[in-house]
């Protein structure tokens, strides 16, 4: 029963032209990811997060677990006071701790997720089948904690998780990655014309209309305004520290934010700006 989930406003589709397919952006290096979500959402490193939308019941204080998220995904995380170890479980389920930074990448013949190459929504620069390379080996590893197992994605359940709801990437290329894999893997699942895609900008939205759900993408390298000044007779390339007003209308009402910046932020005269 979906009677109560939410209805995405259609205002966020004023502007957004439809595109069947995406291309553009360079590849560029490392930066550090961080997610934002909702009320019962907190910043964790990247940790992975599920969301179980029934309450959790509140656990007595101890000297060790100061504090209970629920994770956007399903699964109960338990912070603890180091800011290293995590208890990551499910509900029904007794707590295992675990440090999922701690572990390593290991070989799984059941991957990849989504068959490499295929997917329209990966831009020309991030598909390496389509740019040459022969092999497939590469798409069958996964991350493997040493205390723990990592769910395997699964788009439908993944899906429903985000009914009624939006989920927006915002940052540079290593979100642009993130997004467009994510895309590949609900797009697995839907049918063909099931499904809307739109840009505008600095803005793209993938909506599953069946789910009432957008994945939504929003190009901002800096996360922070960027503007000019005159100096002299040349227009200088600023960043606007203190400003973020324009970009954070877009982001208003959004249930999911994902951030990440980094490597602009050395790029060239900006470095020095």
């Amino acid at each position: 029963n979906h009677g109560d989930t939410k209805s995405i406003s259609p205002e966020i589709w004023d502007g957004i032209s439809p595109t069947a397919g995406l291309d553009g952006y360079e590849v560029n290096g490392h930066s550090v990811n961080q997610s934002y979500g909702g009320e019962n959402l907190a910043n964790e490193k990247g940790l992975l997060k599920r969301y179980i939308p029934d309450q959790v019941e509140e656990k007595k204080s101890n000297p060790v677990h100061q504090s209970q998220n629920i994770s956007p995904f399903g699964v109960v995380v338990d912070r603890t006071t180091d800011g290293k170890v995590y208890t990551v479980r499910e509900k029904e389920n007794p707590p295992i701790q675990c440090d999922i930074y701690s572990g390593k990448w290991v070989r799984d013949d059941s991957y990849p997720l989504y068959p490499a190459g295929e997917c329209s929504y990966m831009s020309g620069a991030f598909d390496c089948k389509k740019n040459g390379r022969p092999d497939s080996g590469y798409t069958q590893w996964r991350w493997q904690p040493r205390d723990c197992n990592l769910p395997r994605l699964n788009a439908t359940n993944m899906l429903e998780k985000l009914r009624g709801k939006r989920l927006m990437f915002i940052g540079d290329s290593i979100n642009r990655n993130q997004w467009e894999s994510l895309l590949c893997i609900l797009n697995t699942v839907i049918p063909e014309n099931r499904k809307k895609l739109g840009s505008k900008g600095v803005r793209t939205i993938f909506l599953a209309k069946d789910y009432n759900c957008t994945v939504e993408l929003f190009w901002a390298p800096f996360l922070v305004e960027q503007g000019s000044v005159n100096v002299g007779n040349k227009s200088k390339e600023i960043l606007q520290l203190d400003a973020i007003e324009k970009h954070g209308t877009d982001w208003k009402d959004v249930d999911i934010l994902v951030f990440n910046s980094g490597h602009w932020w050395t790029h060239g005269n900006k470095a020095a700006t």
